[in-house]
């Protein structure tokens, strides 16, 4: 038999609403979270805002991993080759350079660096079509 479930209480504000304020959760009997979404969202949000440092540095290794799958002290180890971009020497403003289909570091570049090879394909032959095509509009090699 299917139980069709409209609405529910929630057990942190005690209030009854519909169904779909309430996160699913295989774990529970009923198939949702026993606390509606916007006292999870506040608990959660209250805790963040306590636990500021915890917080920054959590995201900031979910991201390295979902990004790239590397640990926080792989990241600080690639990026320790290099105090400046390995294109422009710029030191502000600087990324994890990595091959978007292997997943793999290739260097240390700062934003503008990393963006413009992005906007040229990231491949060495759109990069080399930009550098033909300005060597062409001024009619002689350029160093």
């Amino acid at each position: 038999m299917i139980v069709n479930i409209l609405s529910a209480n929630c057990i942190t504000c005690k209030k009854k609403r519909p169904i779909a304020m309430f996160y699913k959760n295989k774990a529970n009997k009923s198939g949702y979270t026993g606390s509606c979404k916007s006292c999870i969202r506040s608990r959660v949000s209250k805790y963040n805002k306590e636990n500021h440092e915890a917080h920054l540095e959590r995201s900031f290794k979910s991201q390295l991993h979902k990004r790239y799958g590397i640990t926080r002290e792989e990241y600080v180890e690639s990026m320790g080759t290099s105090s400046c971009c390995q294109i422009c020497s710029k030191e502000e403003d600087l990324c994890y350079d990595h091959d978007h289909v292997t997943g793999k570091f290739r260097g240390v570049l700062c934003r503008n660096c990393n963006r413009a090879i992005g906007q040229l394909g990231d491949t060495a032959e759109g990069v080399k079509n930009a550098y033909d095509y300005l060597n062409d509009a001024y009619g002689q090699y350029m160093p």
